[in-house]
């Protein structure tokens, strides 16, 4: 009986040690499996990390973007500001809106602090901020323009004729060096611009940027003048063109037309008269003409019925008309009170387009006198005043 006891005793043990064993075995293998799936979950946790940006970097995202969209919209407000500190004429302190808010007074102190600086080391400046997109690149542009206009200084203008010049630099880093000098507008970045576009070794690509700077040469005004000194350098490039391209002939048309002197466009309309084949090159220029000392040559031409109705004649009443000066609109109707009928054509086409309150108040003014010959005229002057004062 005790024999049979222990035979099931050994039993008992031999099966308690084997399910024991295959206990651990099970546990072990489980063991395995979940470390294999927790570096299974680390692995793609890291590869959708790298694919795809976490919370935290796509904040950081969005964090450059709107510091990007912040210095886009500065350099646009300074862009459109143009930095008038010292071309504005200064209102009476007693004026409400003469307030300057904060950043117009950060934009002053930063301003006078430019001012203070050589045209050399303005130079410098301009380039780094080109290079770095500082936003306050048109800043210190505005800067550099007024240092160049008062000391053209002969090295960093030797500088600049370098970079339109040199066929290694860009075309893109030649755009905004033939701004800075347009917008300087003195007889030395002038010839820059002129010898740069004569230059046999500048690529052509780079010859029509440098030719739209010369075209728009008189747009720049500064100390609200009109600078006809610069006239007699364009009328001598304009007599010696007669071999050179058309292009040229047409920036030089326009450039003239922009500065306005007397001198030069009394030259434009005796080369029209000379040769009616360049009429394609000089009309369209007459057109940039806004300087009152042009109103003596354009009415001398309104006036002589011997151009009557031909290019020369239209493109004087178009500039007399486009000028939109109240000394202009008297000369223009002056004309119009002793015109007939077949000049009622030029008559809408002179006024219909006028927008400046000094104009219309001129108009207005000969429609009260009421001495025009045609009553034709008369009445389509005064409707076209009177829709513009509804």
């Amino acid at each position: 009986m005790s024999r049979h006891i222990i035979k099931i005793l050994a039993v008992c043990i031999i099966t308690a040690s084997t399910i024991f064993f295959l206990f651990i075995l099970t546990k072990k293998d489980n063991s395995e499996i979940e470390q294999i799936q927790k570096l299974t979950k680390i692995k793609n946790k890291t590869e959708d990390e790298i694919s795809e940006p976490s919370a935290v970097k796509k904040s950081l995202e969005q964090v450059v973007q709107q510091h990007n969209k912040y210095i886009k919209e500065e350099t646009t407000n300074h862009t459109k500001e143009k930095v008038n500190i010292h071309t504005k004429e200064e209102q009476s302190v007693n004026e409400p809106n003469n307030i300057s808010s904060p950043k117009e007074l950060r934009l002053n102190e930063d301003f006078e602090i430019l001012e203070e600086k050589t045209v050399s080391e303005l130079w410098d400046d301009w380039q780094i901020a080109l290079a770095t997109g500082d936003r306050n690149t048109n800043l210190v542009r505005a800067a550099l323009v007024e240092k160049l206009r008062t000391h053209p200084d002969p090295n960093v203008l030797n500088s600049l004729k370098g970079v339109l010049q040199s066929p290694e630099i860009p075309y893109d880093e030649k755009i905004p060096v033939v701004d800075l000098l347009q917008r300087s507008a003195t007889p030395e970045t002038l010839e820059i611009l002129i010898e740069s576009a004569q230059n046999p070794t500048v690529p052509q690509k780079d010859k029509k940027t440098i030719l739209a700077g010369i075209a728009n040469f008189g747009k720049y005004r500064w100390k609200d003048e009109f600078h006809e000194e610069l006239s007699p350098i364009l009328e001598n490039e304009w007599e010696n063109s007669s071999e050179l391209e058309g292009s040229y002939k047409e920036a030089i048309a326009n450039a003239i037309a922009s500065v306005g002197s007397e001198s030069g466009i009394t030259m434009l309309i005796e080369t029209l008269k000379a040769d009616k084949k360049i009429e394609m090159i000089i009309g369209p220029a007459f057109s940039r003409i806004k300087n009152p000392a042009a109103i003596k040559p354009l009415t001398e031409v309104l006036s002589n019925r011997t151009y009557y109705g031909n290019s020369i004649w239209e493109a004087s009443g178009d500039a007399l008309s486009g000028m939109e000066d109240p000394d202009a609109t008297r000369l223009l109707l002056n004309w119009a009170q002793n015109s007939g009928p077949e000049d009622l054509i030029w008559v809408e086409r002179w006024f219909v387009n006028v927008r400046d309150p000094r104009v219309i108040e001129v108009i207005e003014d000969s429609i009260i006198r009421d001495t025009y010959q045609n009553s034709d005229i008369y009445f389509t002057i005064k409707n076209i005043i009177d829709k513009k004062l509804e």
